[in-house]
């Protein structure tokens, strides 16, 4: 059983960028620009990144049900993000759920944001980790 943002995920990329999650994480910088510019903007400028990374779990988790998101580890400038239950994992979700976040810490004012999905629940790893730096 699919998420249901998986086949629009999935076409969009088949379309854009040749089956690359290059779309896929767009379609997350997209929405986190959309989602937070306005009402939310003051919540994102003012909160430390792991404050932000630790709400966004809490937002994510309003849109995709089911999903159960952890802080692994954090630093100053790093955070280590797991999702541990997901429940339709896909692949591109993940890319989009990475694209959102990246985009979250950009608007809090991080730079150089780098996100990095080393584990994936949608290829057999018990989790979604995502490891983001910034400077």
């Amino acid at each position: 059983m699919e998420h249901e943002l998986s086949e629009p995920l999935r076409k969009l990329c088949e379309l854009t960028s040749k089956g690359k999650m290059d779309a896929a994480w767009e379609s997350g910088i997209f929405s986190a620009e959309k989602a937070l510019t306005g009402i939310y903007k003051v919540f994102v400028k003012f909160g430390s990144p792991q404050f932000i990374i630790s709400r966004a779990g809490s937002i994510i988790q309003m849109y995709y049900k089911r999903i159960e998101i952890s802080i692994a580890e954090t630093t100053p400038k790093y955070v280590t993000l797991h999702i541990t239950k997901f429940e339709k994992p896909d692949s591109y979700v993940e890319y989009r759920i990475g694209g959102w976040m990246t985009k979250a810490l950009e608007i809090s004012g991080c730079k150089n944001v780098k996100t990095l999905i080393t584990k994936d629940i949608a290829k057999g790893d018990k989790v979604t980790e995502y490891v983001m730096s910034w400077t």
